[in-house]
């Protein structure tokens, strides 16, 4: 129905018969797509399937299905109970108030947190060693900087006769090759008929060395050898970075 004083068009009947609204830019064709170059719905839209080829703005919302997006924005906040991003995330900034499980992930600035495990700092403790055996372990490494094994004290004893000088060895290696080595003996040579007792003697040494940048699966080993009966216990390994600006 149009008539004069009263412009536009009112629909009287649930059904457009012609399916076309020529002046109002609006098109529904007989298999029941619509056409409109701008609309307003104040109510809801269900679709059982279809797509968005421009902007969707909305000021709230629910989606119950699944939304697939090559690409979008986010202006204000996004609550998920559940979901799974395919691709890549951006934000220039976020808030996680929650857990965040990751496979793999990289920080470029600075991360600040009250506690950190894992592969920042790794501890390592070599069972008791006794002489003339050797003890070996791998660390998974992978790490694409250089890492530091190290151990503040190492405490080595030598037993044997008070009337001989014996010679006992500590070595620290790293995939077959000796980087340190704590040395001592035990004993004096005598001259002459003595009663030889049993004597025993204890050295000390820190131990450091470097494993190169990318290493892994990387084989360290702690082996005793020496004439001497050379043995250790609580020994301590830490693997550590290199590099730290915690120090100035």
């Amino acid at each position: 129905d149009h008539s004069c004083g009263r412009p536009g068009i009112e629909i009287v009947s649930p059904y457009i018969k012609t399916a076309r609204i020529e002046s109002g830019n609006f098109t529904v064709d007989q298999n029941g797509n619509m056409t409109a170059t701008n609309a307003n719905i104040e109510g809801r839209v269900v679709a059982t399937s279809g797509s968005f080829s421009g902007s969707v703005n909305a000021t709230d919302g629910s989606f119950r299905g699944t939304v697939h997006a090559t690409d979008g924005e986010f202006r204000g906040s996004v609550y998920a109970t559940d979901g799974e991003f395919r691709g890549t995330v951006r934000a220039t900034d976020g808030e996680f108030r929650g857990t965040v499980y990751a496979t793999d992930g990289r920080f470029e600035g600075t991360v600040y947190a009250n506690k950190i495990e894992g592969d920042v700092v790794q501890v390592y403790q070599v069972p008791p060693i006794g002489s003339q055996q050797t003890i070996s372990f791998r660390y998974r490494g992978g790490q694409n900087q250089v890492m530091v094994i190290s151990s503040a004290a190492i405490s080595m004893t030598l037993t044997g006769k008070s009337n001989k000088r014996t010679f006992g060895y500590l070595e620290l290696l790293i995939n077959g090759r000796v980087v340190s080595t704590l040395s001592g003996s035990v004993g004096r040579d005598f001259i002459g008929t003595v009663t030889p007792t049993d004597v025993s003697a204890s050295y000390v040494k820190s131990f450091s060395a470097e494993i190169p940048a990318g290493s892994s699966n990387v084989l360290i080993q702690v082996r005793t050898s020496g004439d001497a009966n050379c043995s250790a216990d609580g020994i301590l390994f830490i693997f550590s970075r290199k590099n730290s600006s915690a120090f100035s």
